[in-house]
């Protein structure tokens, strides 16, 4: 059974970065690359407002992820985008690149 409400999963994704697609999805329409270790995404429904929470986790599709990621915010959020900038903790806090990122959204609907 879908829970629908106040603080709800609004939104999730699971994306590629390697070529900028989503796997699977919902309530966004795409992942954007804007640049090494950096990938907006577009929501298909506006939030109410700017205040939402996100949350995401990045690694390899294929095998175990063997340096620390760190996920930041890495644009002004609105109503129907956000951005992060996925640093390598292993690797001087470097961006990266990766095969799998997971990003959830929970806001007020």
């Amino acid at each position: 059974m879908a829970y629908f409400g106040e603080n709800a999963i609004f939104a999730w994704a699971q994306a590629n970065h390697d070529n900028s697609s989503m796997r699977d999805s919902y309530n966004m329409t795409s992942v954007v690359d804007i640049g090494t270790g950096r990938l907006g995404f577009n929501l298909a429904t506006a939030a109410p407002n700017n205040d939402y929470a996100f949350c995401a986790l990045a690694g390899n599709v294929t095998g175990t992820t063997t340096s620390g990621r760190t996920i930041n915010n890495d644009a002004t959020m609105t109503t129907t985008y956000f951005a992060i900038r996925i640093l390598n903790m292993n690797g001087g806090n470097a961006v990266i690149d990766d095969s799998l990122i997971n990003v959830i959204v929970v806001s007020d609907t």
